[in-house]
């Protein structure tokens, strides 16, 4: 499996980080703080994703 689809770990915890604070501005802590950790969690995956994608896409042009 190459390493470049991969997104490396610091995006993902960027990621994870970001979501958290999205998570709070949209008051899903409290009682439903695991949809935070859930929102936290796809926008760590999308956001590697994209930058993953983005950076592909420059190498091939």
């Amino acid at each position: 499996m190459p390493s470049d689809r991969l997104p490396p770990l610091s995006v993902l915890v960027v990621g994870i980080v970001v979501g958290f604070f999205v998570a709070a501005g949209l008051q899903l802590w409290g009682p439903e703080w695991h949809g935070g950790i859930v929102l936290g969690l796809v926008a760590a995956v999308a956001g590697g994703a994209m930058l993953s994608a983005s950076r592909w896409l420059e190498r091939v042009e």
